[in-house]
């Protein structure tokens, strides 16, 4: 679910076309809704028992496939993107099937952003009135644009004689 660096900074290209009056400092993708383990757990179980149930009443196998069960999940935990700017957060529903500069479903301050707990190795974080769930990578990477690090400039080094 992370993101590389590289697509990283393109998507915060995108973001900032989307958010013209602000300065994107960080983009973080998450899900919203059901925690997205229970949400893909859930629609696999559904799939298993959907192909049972109709194996033994027909005869024959038939199954969402791969297409069906990614769009399930995606219909039950959609994708949200966490806009880091200068001036607060934005949340953003990205496009699925185009490269279009995500949607800003809200903005709230930089206050708004609270943990709620950790489930099944994802992180709940509210933003405002709604939730969003973040992989430990993606937490990762909000933390570090909500809260850069200052690294001193290197000074350089005198050597001294020893005597």
């Amino acid at each position: 679910m992370g993101l590389s660096e590289a697509k990283r900074y393109e998507q915060m290209a995108k973001a900032q076309r989307a958010l013209p009056d602000a300065l994107v400092i960080g983009l973080v993708k998450g899900r919203g809704g059901v925690n997205p383990g229970i949400a893909t757990v859930g629609v696999l179980a559904a799939n298993v028992v959907l192909c049972g149930g109709l194996l033994s009443l027909t005869g024959g196998f038939f199954s969402l496939g791969v297409l069906g069960i990614l769009m399930a999940v995606e219909a039950i935990s959609p994708s949200r993107t966490l806009v880091v700017t200068d001036r607060g957060i934005a949340m953003a529903r990205p496009s699925m099937w185009s490269s279009r500069p995500p949607k800003i479903v809200s903005t709230v301050g930089h206050g708004y952003l609270q943990p709620a707990g950790r489930v099944l190795r994802w992180t709940k974080v509210v933003v405002g009135q709604e939730h969003l769930w973040l992989s430990w990578r993606e937490e990762e990477a909000l933390r570090a644009a909500l809260f850069p690090q200052v690294v001193p400039y290197p000074q350089p080094q005198v050597s001294i004689p020893y005597r």
